[in-house]
């Protein structure tokens, strides 16, 4: 039993009230009745656009789930689960646009969304394109970039949730197979829904099975499905130095191959990338064995400007290693390369390769939902009760070295004001001061603001240095807390009040198993 299925979780929204209104008290009044909670996630782009205007992919994502798991972690002392019922992305008239389409009404579709969304009691003061949320699509001429748009909605979001295997049940991409119910599917096919794998064709004389004069014809959409269908195997650790550079690893082991020679594993590299520009990307294998030079499938998801569609290219090459690419302006790219080998402890040794297996926790602090105070604000840690049911009957009691700590710290309020107060800010742990925020490599996408109330929601990651955790040493889980300190620096006598709240800050650590 999941619920309550929030299907606009603009949670920012009235100072948070919206949160307190909604999933908030469905979590204090009803979490303990219920296996998990659900959420439906999209981002909107206007068509004709490539880049996402209600942006919820990267750094949004991370803050809703973060602030849903906390909330649940301090209400119930264990975290919630999440199935996602519905996510990708809708594509939109422009408002003011004067080639929006007019129904039979006279009146301008102002956007066109996949489901119908509920919450009519949401405050009055929503901006135009959200109201617009209650119409249904009808207008939209048919277009492969709006295919792309709505891939790109899908993917961003995929990246984020994929990092959360045990915390996310399941998760739904909102592409349909036909839409026979819409009214423009037979009448006016060049008007289909916009979120189907077929569309109508009626410029032939071929006579459907459905008695309708066309054919049904695939859309680009179907791209997402042949992208994602080799993917395959366990997870593996992998880091980016660049939050805009969505990256995930799997390694399938490919013990039944008949040549012993090429016994290993097919690895997955999987890259997405959320900025509206091209990056170069070199890639560092710690933890396999590799040629000067080696084979590898490349399979590239982008937008082709020349040829008006998003492009699937699947092709073999021979890379150096390590291997370096340019990626399109958001650009997928995924590498699979073939019986590869873990790397030796010693490559002079011929025994059997040391592989190591990597704990990683992600720990709440119940300081949750608090006013950013220039002056200082704190968040606790608690070590010891940090034991999701998942991991019970596990020794909370070892000392565990630390190979690796992410601070992320989700905020929510006044947009014109965020990016100074991101750079007044410092951050300490356990009195240790951390480097200062970058936002251009540690806020993920583009800023989600709720334009209504010019109101941002999005996470900020930042890596604690190495030099930092040998200063820690270990953390001990008999109880000892750690302690995040958010203040600003101060810009001479001017008082600077940043108009945010941070609605949550988690710890993910990483310790050998």
């Amino acid at each position: 039993v999941c619920g309550p299925t929030a299907s606009w979780p603009e949670y920012q929204a009235n100072n948070f009230s919206e949160w307190h209104k909604h999933m908030g008290a469905f979590v204090s009044g009803a979490g303990r009745d219920v296996d998990c909670l659900s959420v439906h996630m999209y981002s909107y782009f206007y068509a004709g656009e490539l880049q996402a205007e209600g942006n919820r992919i990267g750094s949004n994502v991370l803050a809703i789930m973060d602030l849903q798991e906390t909330f649940s972690f301090s209400q119930l002392d264990y975290v919630l689960p999440l199935v996602v019922s519905e996510f990708g992305g809708t594509v939109r008239v422009k408002p003011n646009d004067t080639s929006a389409a007019v129904d039979d009404e006279g009146e301008e579709d102002m956007l066109l969304t996949g489901p119908s969304y509920g919450y009519e009691d949401l405050d009055p003061s929503r901006d135009a394109v959200d109201e617009g949320r209650e119409d249904n699509a009808s207008g939209l001429a048919y277009s492969p970039m709006n295919d792309f748009a709505i891939i790109q909605g899908v993917n961003g979001k995929l990246m984020s949730f994929l990092d959360r295997p045990d915390r996310i049940l399941r998760v739904v991409p909102f592409i349909t197979a036909k839409s026979v119910w819409f009214k423009n599917t037979y009448s006016d096919p060049t008007h289909s829904y916009p979120y189907v794998l077929w569309r109508y064709d009626n410029s032939t004389e071929t006579r459907s099975h459905d008695g309708h004069t066309g054919t049904w014809t695939p859309t680009h959409l179907q791209k997402f499905y042949e992208l994602w269908a080799a993917v395959r195997g366990d997870m593996r650790l992998v880091s980016s130095s660049d939050a805009n550079l969505q990256v995930q690893l799997y390694a399938a082991q490919d013990s039944d191959m008949q040549d012993s020679d090429r016994n290993g594993a097919t690895v997955f590299v999987l890259l997405n990338n959320l900025r509206p520009s091209s990056v170069s990307v070199k890639l560092r294998w710690d933890g396999c064995r590799l040629d000067s030079n080696y084979d590898v499938t490349t399979t590239r998801l982008f937008y082709d400007a020349d040829r008006s569609m998003p492009v699937l290219h699947r092709y073999h090459e021979t890379m150096p290693a390590p291997p370096h690419l340019t990626m399109r302006p958001l650009e997928f790219v995924m590498l699979q390369l073939e019986a590869v080998q873990p790397a030796q402890l010693d490559p002079d040794r011929t025994t059997e390769a040391v592989v190591a297996v990597v704990n990683e926790r992600t720990l709440y602090s119940r300081d949750m939902l608090q006013r950013l105070d220039c002056s200082g604000t704190v968040f606790r840690f608690n070590l010891a009760p940090q034991i999701q049911r998942h991991e019970a009957g596990e020794d909370e009691h070892q000392v565990q070295p630390m190979m690796g700590m992410d601070i992320r710290m989700s905020f929510g309020g006044n947009a014109t004001r965020f990016p100074e107060a991101m750079q007044r800010l410092r951050l300490s742990l356990n009195g240790i001061p951390l480097p200062p925020v970058e936002l251009t490599t540690q806020m993920a996408g583009r800023m989600r603001v709720y334009a209504a109330q010019n109101a941002m929601f999005g996470a900020v990651t930042v890596s604690v240095p190495v030099a930092a955790l040998k200063r820690m040493a270990a953390i001990d889980n008999k109880g000892q807390d750690l302690e995040v300190l958010l203040h600003c620096e101060p810009d001479g006598d001017d008082p600077f009040d940043p108009q945010l709240v941070v609605s949550s800050v988690v710890l993910v650590t990483r310790t050998p198993w």
